[in-house]
């Protein structure tokens, strides 16, 4: 079986000789010799860690769970409702799904008048078909103001301006505010 010799350095790896035995490494100091581990060879790449007695891959870059942890910042601020009126109301996919769905039978004409509608909270609110279209553009706003909020704080992570995960919920809430008193776009 053919094997590479790997040096270590800093527990990561620095120096790979394929298909090369310790043995039949260059001449290095005995102290690099020393810091030389054989594997299978082709098993290991640049940047694997070594753990004292096994290698594997590296944790994902800082930028990767930035990412990944304003992502999921963001789909909890946009699933987690809002204010209209004074009523909580949900913003999550189905309740979005559902008032689309009103909207819709409003526009239609299937929506002949006041309808009740279900309150995060559990209570009821009659809305008119005016105010379903005025929920639902409420609804659209926050949506969209949380999208936006994540791109910008994705271009701070980018740019290194925001570089712990302890930073992402305030950038997310702060870039959010700013968003959604930003005027809509026109199309």
């Amino acid at each position: 079986m053919s094997v590479d010799s790997i040096l270590i350095q800093h527990n990561t790896v620095y120096q790979i000789w394929p298909d090369t035995p310790k043995p039949k490494v260059p001449e290095l100091a005995t102290a690099l010799l020393a810091k030389i581990v054989e594997a299978p060879a082709g098993t290991v790449k640049h940047g694997y860690v070594w753990n004292g007695t096994s290698f594997h891959a590296p944790p994902p870059p800082l930028i990767d769970a930035l990412a990944e942890r304003l992502a999921s910042a963001r789909f909890k601020l946009e699933t987690g409702g809002i204010s209209w009126q004074g009523r909580p109301i949900a913003t999550d996919r189905a309740a979005l799904t559902g008032l689309n769905h009103e909207a819709q039978a409003a526009g239609m004409g299937l929506r002949a008048g006041p309808e009740p509608w279900k309150c995060a909270d559990g209570s009821f609110i009659v809305l008119e078909n005016k105010d379903v279209r005025d929920l639902l553009s409420a609804a659209r706003d926050h949506v969209r103001a949380c999208f936006m909020a994540e791109a910008a704080v994705r271009a701070s992570i980018d740019e290194r301006r925001v570089t712990t995960l302890e930073e992402i919920p305030a950038a997310l809430r702060q870039a959010y505010d700013l968003n959604a008193r930003a005027p809509k776009q026109s199309t």
